[in-house]
């Protein structure tokens, strides 16, 4: 824990909030499961990457990892996803009507 913010401020000092965020991707990835799936997905969102963005998120949802249901309807962080048709499918595969 300590390492990773070390090897954070070192990544924001040197290239400031992008590579502060690069090195963040790399910490979420190297534990890739649960919630790290969701938060690397957040990541992409912030770094306009939005096809990596959703590969993430859709492997939260085949993973069946239940902060999905909160994180991804109310998180400020996936805002730029939201104009994407893909998150109303995604949306809709978290919450399937009944109708």
């Amino acid at each position: 824990m300590v390492r990773d913010v070390e090897l954070l401020r070192r990544a924001y000092a040197e290239k400031g909030a992008r590579g502060y965020w690069l090195q963040k991707l790399k910490l979420f990835k190297a534990d890739a499961h649960g919630i790290n799936l969701i938060n690397t997905a957040k990541v992409y969102a912030r770094l306009g990457k939005k096809d990596e963005s959703f590969r993430w998120l859709d492997i939260a949802f085949k993973d069946h990892i239940p902060y999905l249901i909160w994180d991804v309807p109310a998180s400020p962080d996936l805002d730029a996803l939201r104009s994407d048709p893909r998150y109303l499918g995604l949306l809709r595969r978290l919450v399937p009507r009944s109708d």
